[in-house]
């Protein structure tokens, strides 16, 4: 999505005055976006967002433009582009929507999708509390590390309640705590 400051095609100039010149950069943008199977997203507004402002020889070019490729065309029917009227710069905003019907996939008879979210949706559970697990032990470990002076709080929490397991980096020798190899 930008302002390209090149024309994709001779339909991305106008001219009031003359005929326009064919110009290689034209070709090389042009051939440039084929190669990369890149299109232009459908948009609504003006079709020239930028002009030379000039009296004599006054000329418009569509430079303002959204790109997508293949994979996002399948999207295209939920999106809508709009570009805006620039403003001081000689960009115009461009503004991608989605369109409400795309919220609304899951009504009807769709139980593919439905189930895709819902096992999405178990998977993000799943890493989320693997997460904080992980964090939780990092932090337990850190703690044991710095010590906390031996008292009873540090013992309660180091080996647990008998019903616990005892931590495995950590073993007690005649009493005193060991940190393992």
């Amino acid at each position: 999505m930008g302002d390209f400051n090149a024309v994709r095609k001779l339909d991305g100039i106008s001219f009031l005055e003359g005929s326009p010149e064919r110009d290689a950069s034209k070709t090389d943008f042009d051939n440039y976006l084929r190669g990369l199977r890149l299109a232009d997203h459908s948009f609504s507004r003006p079709f020239y967002k930028w002009s030379n402002k000039r009296v004599n020889g006054f000329q418009r070019r569509k430079l303002d433009r959204i790109l997508i490729n293949g994979r996002w065309m399948q999207f295209d029917p939920f999106f809508s582009a709009e570009f805006m009227a620039p403003g001081v710069s000689d960009h115009c905003p461009a503004i991608l929507r989605v369109v409400s019907t795309g919220f609304y996939l899951n009504k009807g008879d769709r139980p593919s999708l439905l189930s895709a979210e819902k096992e999405k949706r178990e998977q993000l559970m799943n890493l989320t509390a693997t997460e904080e697990a992980a964090l939780k032990q990092q932090s337990r470990i850190q703690w044991l590390n710095l010590g906390d002076g031996n008292n009873a709080f540090f013992q309660r929490n180091l080996w647990g309640s008998p019903n616990q397991e005892v931590n495995p980096s950590y073993s007690r020798v005649a009493g005193f705590l060991k940190k393992a190899n």
